[in-house]
């Protein structure tokens, strides 16, 4: 997402500051964008990289012709579990909505969850679709410090922490009312898969146990994919709450190769701490946990 940012900056400075030929088909639309920007908001003159603010790009992008837009040219056969979102006019969606309901992913969700329907048709859609886009990732970048709710879209999160080995990275996340729980569901491709959540923001990574804040960590597919287990510390050789190992339970461990959907949820009045997959609608199946245990003192 990064890179695709920063090729349509550069793409929309090098043409409101005159660097590149006005391309008929691309451009045919946005011509009178660079001349009402250097004319009435610049007054005349030569336009400078400063110039070329967040806003104007993303006004600009919203404006050219799709075919200039960034196309991504999927393999005749991906699997759907990459898919993020489907847009597509309210129109086809009422068609084939039966057909998307009945159609379960391999992660647990159905495909009518990850459908956008827009009530555009036509040109006015192709629009449309665009000003979905960049209000879509521009919420991404645009979350509070600390995100607290039910329904906190996460994904931005998602910046290479593989490459960390091992590091902890603080997630602007706060359990609102820690006295009842928490259930969080992510989705991630790979193993040994680790999640700390903490009374305190603090580093926990090989503190001893008297010095820890109160805390749980759930590692997935750790060493190797063998094993999967719960702790309430962060220490090598640290005593294990409960464990499963590919031996015992196959299906607890992590699919290294691709993205599968989790959830861990706690139930601080009762000390029930499970780690499952699936979709939203598996929290309440038994059938999709892959680990759990009572915490005789929970907290």
């Amino acid at each position: 997402e990064k890179v695709i940012a920063q090729d349509l900056a550069l793409q929309c400075r090098l043409f409101l500051m005159s660097k590149r030929k006005v391309d008929p088909w691309v451009d045919s639309v946005t011509s009178h964008l660079r001349d009402d920007f250097i004319n009435n908001i610049l007054k005349g003159r030569t336009p400078t990289v400063s110039d070329i603010t967040c806003d104007i790009v993303k006004h600009w992008y919203t404006l050219i012709n799709s075919h200039g837009c960034v196309e991504g040219h999927l393999p005749q056969f991906v699997p759907l579990d990459y898919i993020d979102k489907i847009v597509m006019p309210e129109s086809s969606y009422k068609l084939i909505k039966k057909e998307l309901r009945a159609c379960r992913l391999g992660s647990g969700r159905l495909l009518d969850d990850m459908v956008v329907s827009l009530s555009a048709t036509g040109q006015d859609f192709q629009c449309a679709a665009r000003e979905w886009q960049r209000d879509f990732f521009q919420r991404r970048v645009s979350l509070p410090q600390y995100a607290s709710g039910m329904q906190i879209e996460a994904r931005a999160f998602s910046f290479g922490l593989e490459g960390m080995k091992g590091e902890e990275v603080f997630l602007p996340l706060r359990m609102t009312v820690p006295q009842r729980g928490f259930a969080v569901r992510f989705r991630a491709k790979g193993q040994h898969i680790r999640l700390s959540f903490l009374s305190e923001m603090q580093d926990s990574r090989q503190v001893p146990l008297h010095q820890c804040p109160n805390m749980y960590l759930a590692v997935i597919g750790a060493f190797k994919n063998s094993k999967t287990f719960l702790k309430r510390n962060n220490t090598s050789g640290g005593p294990v709450c409960v464990e499963a190992s590919r031996t015992t339970n196959p299906t607890a461990m992590a699919w290294p190769d691709c993205y599968r959907d989790y959830w861990i949820t706690f139930d601080a009045q009762v000390g029930s701490f499970r780690i499952g997959h699936g979709g939203r609608e598996s929290l309440d199946d038994a059938s999709k946990v892959l680990l759990q245990w009572q915490d005789p003192e929970p907290h």
